[in-house]
């Protein structure tokens, strides 16, 4: 499982997030990743039903699924 998967579960196990906030949790990190690919990982972890999505508008905030322990690069 790569690094930046496992930072990014350890961020959002403790707290639900929005991109922006998110973002900046990662560089704090080490993780400077531009938003629009931080995005497309986001919503490819909902749709593979990793995350769960929750539309507050004008943001998206994201929360990890209790007892995904799978790997995401297994299918």
């Amino acid at each position: 499982m790569s690094e930046f998967h496992n930072i990014l579960t350890k961020v959002l196990a403790n707290k639900q997030m929005s991109i922006s906030s998110l973002a900046r949790e990662l560089k704090k990190k080490g993780h400077d990743q531009h938003r629009l690919i931080l995005t497309g990982y986001l919503r490819a972890l909902h749709e593979m039903g990793y995350l769960e999505e929750i539309d507050i508008p004008p943001s998206k905030v994201y929360i990890l699924r209790s007892g995904m322990n799978r790997d995401v690069y297994v299918l």
